[in-house]
């Protein structure tokens, strides 16, 4: 044995974080299995959750609701088209089609059970990806991972109020695998493309991906311009096919845009829930309100473009500043889109642990920060109850809890922002981010 060999094997006994974090696949497919079980069998035995969370504004709002997923099933049923029978239904037509294959509700806890277990499935995959790109081996094992999905309350809740958006999730992390697998390729753009149809605010995604894409194609001299304009071309010519097939099944018409899309764009709905919009506009005067709409839409889209130039501008950047960038942006979306619900905060804080190497640089453990969180969404069913319920509040008492809970994000964000910024700023000047002599200041 070499001295080399000696000297490596006594630096992995002294340090063990340097080593790959180990792999169990039966310990990992156990927990995956366990985490399935609890998710189809609770709605079995306890048929009532699902009433109960989707009457609650955490996690229904008139673009996910299961009663309105009822009701357009009901509607087709009985021969009547679901978007041309008042402005019920806002699911888009191949999501109402899939559903009529799973009306009743055994197959319906079946296929969402799975929904949810792929999302697990794909986080473990991106963070082996993310693992294998880094030359930090400071990454979870695959089993953690696991378990933190499978037993993740956010992710559960979300399955048991039967809420549409575990399939946006599912399409969304296996979008986000298939671009961390080949980010020149063209299957990550034909799923955002899917994901936009499914939620709207899919497309912006395409943003970091595009112009990593094109600085990697730039690099290894492969014709950028070609490869983001056959990107685009796939990205829409899937989501006019998409849009043809409603057009089609929703008895040749456009209605369906207006009632899925335009709902959004437009916020007719105004209802309570998570986000931002609908007590600004609940007091807004109406003469001023399509001003602030334009606002407020390009508020859920400013910060893309200048998050997306800071992360993934630089030459020298990975596939783990595309990830960031875009897992950020579900962040900043969480806080400024017009219906937010509990399934956008559970891809949210799932993400959050792909990014451990981040961890150290952070001014608030993890720790704290899911447990401030957690204990706002405890307490936002509590204010919701108080002025709807028993009458002692009123719409300020439970915006003030929303905000709360917006604040908390924008801090954990902010946090994360702060922590990747550093560790650029190390790696860029050659310096061993581990000292805890150094720090930097923000100025």
């Amino acid at each position: 044995m070499t001295n080399i060999d000696i000297m490596t094997a006594e630096t992995r006994t002294k340090y063990p974080t340097l080593s790959a974090p180990t792999s169990n696949p039966k310990l990992v497919w156990l927990v995956i299995m366990l985490g399935f079980a609890l998710r189809l069998l609770v709605p079995v035995f306890i048929p009532g959750v699902t009433r109960v969370l989707d009457q609650s504004v955490l996690f229904s709002t008139p673009i996910n609701s299961f009663r309105s997923l009822e009701e357009a099933l009901f509607l087709s049923f009985n021969n009547m088209n679901p978007y041309h029978e008042g402005e019920i239904v806002h699911h888009p037509p191949l999501v109402l089609e899939l559903f009529k294959f799973l009306e009743s509700p055994i197959p319906m806890n079946i296929f969402l059970a799975l929904m949810d277990s792929f999302c697990g499935i794909q986080l473990i995959k991106l963070n082996k990806k993310l693992r294998d790109h880094d030359n930090d081996r400071s990454y979870y094992p695959d089993y953690v991972i696991a378990a933190f999905y499978s037993f993740n309350p956010l992710a559960l809740l979300t399955v048991y109020a039967k809420s549409t958006n575990t399939i946006n999730n599912f399409v969304f992390l296996t979008a986000l695998n298939a671009f961390a697998s080949n980010p020149l390729g063209l299957s990550c753009m034909v799923l955002i493309a899917v994901s936009a149809y499914l939620s709207y605010y899919g497309w912006y995604f395409i943003i970091p991906m595009l112009l990593f894409a094109y600085k990697k194609a730039s690099k290894e001299g492969r014709g950028a311009g070609n490869i983001v304009f056959k990107s685009i071309f796939t990205f829409l010519l899937t989501l006019m096919v998409l849009l043809g097939i409603s057009y089609k099944i929703s008895g040749s018409s456009f209605r369906f845009a207006s009632l899925v899309y335009g709902t959004i764009v437009r916020f007719r709905k105004i209802t309570p829930n998570l986000g931002l919009w609908w007590y600004f506009f609940t007091e807004i005067f109406d003469a001023f309100s399509q001003f602030y709409l334009g606002i407020f839409n390009l508020y859920s889209f400013i910060f893309v473009v200048p998050i997306t130039m800071r992360f993934i501008g630089s030459e020298d950047s990975s596939i783990i500043d595309a990830i960031f960038t875009v897992w950020s942006q579900v962040g900043i979306l969480n806080i400024s889109r017009a219906y937010p619900t509990i399934a956008d905060n559970n891809i949210y804080f799932s993400m959050m642990i792909l990014f451990k190497p981040l961890y150290r640089k952070l001014k608030f453990a993890p720790s704290v920060s899911t447990l401030a969180m957690f204990t706002i969404l405890l307490l936002l069913p509590v204010f919701y109850y108080v002025w709807m319920g028993a009458n002692s509040g009123n719409a300020n008492f439970f915006y003030a809890i929303g905000l709360t809970h917006t604040l908390i994000e924008m801090v954990v964000l902010s946090d994360f922002f702060w922590s990747k910024l550093q560790l650029n700023y190390y790696k860029s000047k050659g310096i061993d981010p581990n000292k805890k002599e150094l720090k930097l200041t923000q100025i």
